[in-house]
């Protein structure tokens, strides 16, 4: 129990020792001073909760005398000639009217706007119902033509021509802007036989545009089949 005591005592002693070394080492490297030591205790005199409380005092003090002295500034300016009063009238007048007319013309070119989308609609429709009617007849006057003897002859002829010979016709129909009857002789061939004729052509954008042709119109085909 007595070693414990001189134990406790040995390092109380040395946290003394310390202090007053650490102190010692403060003043002679010139870290500290009456003033500081002053500030240091003033410092921690003060808790975090009143210093903060004081600090929010001091801004709203701040606050409110910076809110006086414009009051004041206030009072002391001149009141407005009837003059100024007349400009500051028309100031705000002409700002009304300029908002108006912008306001104006902004819901005018919306209004040309929805007018152009609406024209182009209705355009875009009468175009697609011409079209659609055009391929209706056309389509027609083709039905008609695969159902004559006429037609049925002339897909003879163009099986038992070679195929250079074939190409050579339907490249004179195509000029005439017969290209949908092309397509039907095509269709009405043999698989075979129209293969080899499309071969023969040299341009391969026309050889793409009978094949797609061909595709179109045996989708086209099954619609009609399925109703």
């Amino acid at each position: 129990m007595r070693g414990l005591r001189l134990m406790v005592a040995m390092l109380a002693v040395a946290n003394v020792l310390a202090v007053v070394g650490f102190l010692g080492w403060l003043k002679s490297t010139d870290r500290l001073s009456g003033d500081r030591v002053q500030k240091i205790r003033a410092m921690l005199a003060e808790t975090v909760t009143a210093e903060k409380a004081r600090e929010a005092q001091q801004k709203a003090e701040e606050d409110g005398a910076k809110k006086k002295d414009e009051e004041i500034r206030q009072q002391q300016l001149p009141p407005l000639t009837a003059a100024e009063q007349l400009a500051v009238g028309r100031e705000g007048e002409d700002m009304r009217r300029q908002i108006v007319e912008r306001l104006r013309r902004e819901a005018e070119d919306l209004r040309r706007a929805l007018q152009r989308e609406r024209d182009e609609v209705e355009a875009a429709g009468a175009k697609l119902r011409r079209e659609r009617e055009d391929f209706e007849t056309m389509r027609k006057r083709i039905a008609e033509l695969e159902g004559s003897q006429q037609f049925e002859k002339s897909v003879k002829l163009y099986e038992s021509l070679k195929p250079a010979q074939a190409r050579g016709m339907f490249e004179q129909l195509i000029a005439q802007g017969e290209t949908e009857q092309v397509v039907a002789y095509l269709n009405a061939m043999q698989p075979r036989a129209a293969t080899k004729v499309l071969a023969e052509f040299k341009d391969p954008k026309v050889a793409s545009d009978l094949l797609e042709r061909l595709r179109t119109r045996g989708l086209v085909a099954r619609s009609s089949g399925a109703k």
